[in-house]
């Protein structure tokens, strides 16, 4: 059933509104073709007006040349399309990787407005991780997109606070607000997403794609010099073995996951 079969009323206004009614056919989009910017702005519109919600949540393809650059840094399409490889070695732990959109939109109001900033942080992941934000032009009717990234599910969610600058040599600042997205509880929205109030006339939405295996990341360290039986090269080990000379001398490496947990040694 056509769209106009079943809701006519709102199927007429939206064509009107569009200036489309009497040229439906130049509006149709086939597969391959690319949308014009103003085409894509217009359906951007009509969707924020319609659902309250961002029109390009994450998966989404609108900025395809941007996404694409970033979807081949990260393997994204090898790691979505290929079966598990550790077959061999159960020891490596499998990362899940998903694509996270954050929005914003309404008004700050303050009289600080110029020391204020947000913070976005992963809820388990490095301390140094910080990425700020000055809030004195983002005021916005319209949702915005304010970071578009790609994590690990292990970083079980985001928090974003809403900070103060206190000056002073060591550039502190002070907390006011927060809130916090978890994964789990996003996972368990239909639309994979969630939206959370940081102040009055503030909104926040964060977005997610389901969890794909991603590639491993292995690093391989430097590890001690060893004979055929695999004892380390040294005076102690001669003299456990009344001074007979010790056959063999290999390079061996040890290999880590990404959580640094030995994996396998490699020997050379």
């Amino acid at each position: 059933m056509y769209p106009w079969q079943s809701f006519p009323a709102s199927y007429a206004t939206d064509m009107t509104l569009m200036s489309i009614k009497d040229s439906v056919m130049k509006m149709v989009v086939s597969y391959g073709e690319v949308a014009s910017e103003e085409t894509v702005e217009r359906t951007r519109i009509l969707w924020e007006e319609a659902y309250d919600e961002p029109y390009d949540l994450s998966g989404s393809e609108v900025d395809a040349a941007a996404v694409g650059t970033a979807r081949e840094a990260f393997h994204w399409q090898a790691a979505a399309s290929e079966e598990d490889t550790n077959r061999l070695y159960k020891g490596l732990q499998p990362r899940f990787l998903m694509e996270v959109c954050v929005f914003l939109k309404g008004e700050f109001d303050s009289e600080h407005i110029s020391k204020e900033f947000l913070r976005l942080r992963a809820q388990r992941c490095y301390r140094s991780l910080k990425l700020d934000k000055s809030v004195s032009n983002l005021s916005c009717k319209n949702w915005q997109k304010m970071w578009h990234m790609y994590c690990e599910f292990a970083t079980r969610g985001l928090t974003i606070e809403v900070r103060r600058s206190m000056g002073g040599c060591f550039r502190n600042s002070k907390i006011l607000k927060n809130i916090s997205f978890s994964w789990n509880d996003m996972l368990h929205e239909k639309s994979l997403m969630l939206t959370e109030e940081l102040d009055a006339r503030i909104m926040v939405m964060a977005s997610i794609t389901p969890p794909i295996q991603a590639p491993y990341l292995l690093k391989c360290v430097p590890d001690r010099v060893t004979d055929d039986g695999g004892a380390m090269i040294s005076d102690v080990i001669l003299r456990m073995r009344s001074y007979r000379p010790q056959e063999g001398r290999w390079l061996t490496r040890t290999v880590l996951d990404y959580g640094g947990k030995e994996c396998f040694v490699v020997r050379m």
